[in-house]
């Protein structure tokens, strides 16, 4: 479905030979605009129906969460709906529905507001929109769109859609018994 490389591509990495996720992966980044500064962990869970358990524990305090569907996939909805279903006890401030791949042909053409219509009355604010995880631009539109929703500059302002800084967090070099 593309879950890492759009996560790669909101971070700015390649989405080239991306490896399947096996369990769950995580990033981390501090993103600065309009004088506010986030920081942001970013959780890649597998797709996998074995994983499909451990996702609530990683989910359950998140603000925003990402389901993610394959433009090409004729059956995406089916992925969809079960992404709802496992956020029914979770209480994020606003669910993302992408659809990705949208740079590949035959682009599907998926019936997303009937899907999400039972959703609506979680109290999420459910965000919709496609990209592809290999034009960067359309990743963070949408993740910015999904940072609006939950960040608040220090004046009270919503965010502008305007472009992100990421500010790699340096890796502390790990030492045996020093």
């Amino acid at each position: 479905m593309g879950k890492t490389s759009f996560i790669r591509s909101i971070l700015g990495l390649s989405t080239k030979d991306v490896q399947t996720t096996l369990g769950i992966d995580f990033f981390t980044m501090t993103i600065s605009f309009n004088n506010t500064a986030a920081y942001v962990t970013l959780w890649d869970t597998a797709g996998s129906e074995r994983f499909r358990s451990l996702m609530h524990s990683y989910v359950r305090d998140s603000n925003i969460v990402f389901i993610i569907y394959d433009l090409t996939d004729r059956n995406a909805m089916a992925s969809v709906a079960q992404g709802f279903r496992d956020l029914e006890h979770c209480k994020p401030e606003v669910v993302a529905v992408v659809g990705n791949k949208r740079d590949l042909r035959p682009v599907m053409t998926h019936d997303v507001s009937n899907t999400i219509k039972p959703w609506t009355r979680q109290g999420w604010n459910i965000v919709t929109g496609t990209c592809s995880a290999r034009e960067s631009t359309s990743t963070k539109k949408l993740f910015v769109r999904c940072l609006n929703n939950t960040v608040v500059s220090p004046k009270g302002s919503v965010v502008a859609a305007v472009p992100i800084r990421l500010i790699p967090r340096p890796v502390a070099s790990a030492k045996c018994c020093t």
